[in-house]
């Protein structure tokens, strides 16, 4: 008699903490709360490659007008 009791409670022990453990994945902060963030980070990594792209243009730029008064007056004009 005490081994099926015994061999109960820990089934209902073991399916208590896999209820637990599903809830805590499913829930809104669980996996998908995860996934978001994962999507979140990779597309502020994008922007921030493209920013980067767009500093170094700028900078050559700047370089280029720098050294080149030619293109400095070219540049004051259009502007």
């Amino acid at each position: 008699m005490k081994a099926p009791l015994s061999r109960l409670a820990y089934v209902m022990v073991f399916l208590t903490v896999m209820r637990l453990c599903l809830f805590y994945v499913t829930r809104p902060k669980g996996i998908p709360g995860l996934l978001e963030r994962q999507h979140q980070i990779q597309e502020m990594e994008k922007r921030n490659t493209a920013l980067a792209r767009e500093i170094e243009q700028k900078r050559e730029r700047i370089n280029r007008l720098t050294g080149n008064a030619a293109e400095q007056e070219m540049e004051s004009a259009i502007g």
